[in-house]
């Protein structure tokens, strides 16, 4: 928030009204988290571009550590619920998704894409 609120402000090297934000994997439910910051403090955006991310941490522990899962509850504390922001966001939104990534699953971003649609 504090790296977007200067890259908002006055006096930059470069154009702080064409800015997209770029996220991969844990960084697309940061730059989603920070959409949704921009727009509720009326920073314009150009777009947000998002490669294999999640839709929760809560989503992705249910599916890496499914032994850990009933416990989720005692110990997460940011949550990084992108399905709760994607389909509020004023900006377009590119999805980048590979097919067979190892760590994120697929199901996950088409259900960001559907809910961004």
């Amino acid at each position: 928030e504090a790296v977007l609120r200067w890259c908002k402000s006055p006096g930059r090297w470069f154009d702080s009204n064409k800015l997209f934000l770029f996220g991969r994997s844990l960084g697309g439910a940061v730059a989603f988290h920070l959409a949704s910051y921009a727009s509720n403090n009326n920073l314009t955006l150009l777009g947000v571009i998002v490669e294999n991310t999640f839709t929760s941490i809560s989503d992705m522990v249910d599916r890496i550590m499914p032994l850990v899962a009933p416990l989720k509850g005692l110990v997460l504390r940011i949550g990084w619920n992108s399905k709760d922001i994607v389909g509020r966001l004023e900006v377009p939104v590119l999805f980048m998704s590979g097919r067979n990534d190892e760590l994120v699953p697929t199901e996950q971003m088409d259900l960001l894409y559907r809910l961004c649609v």
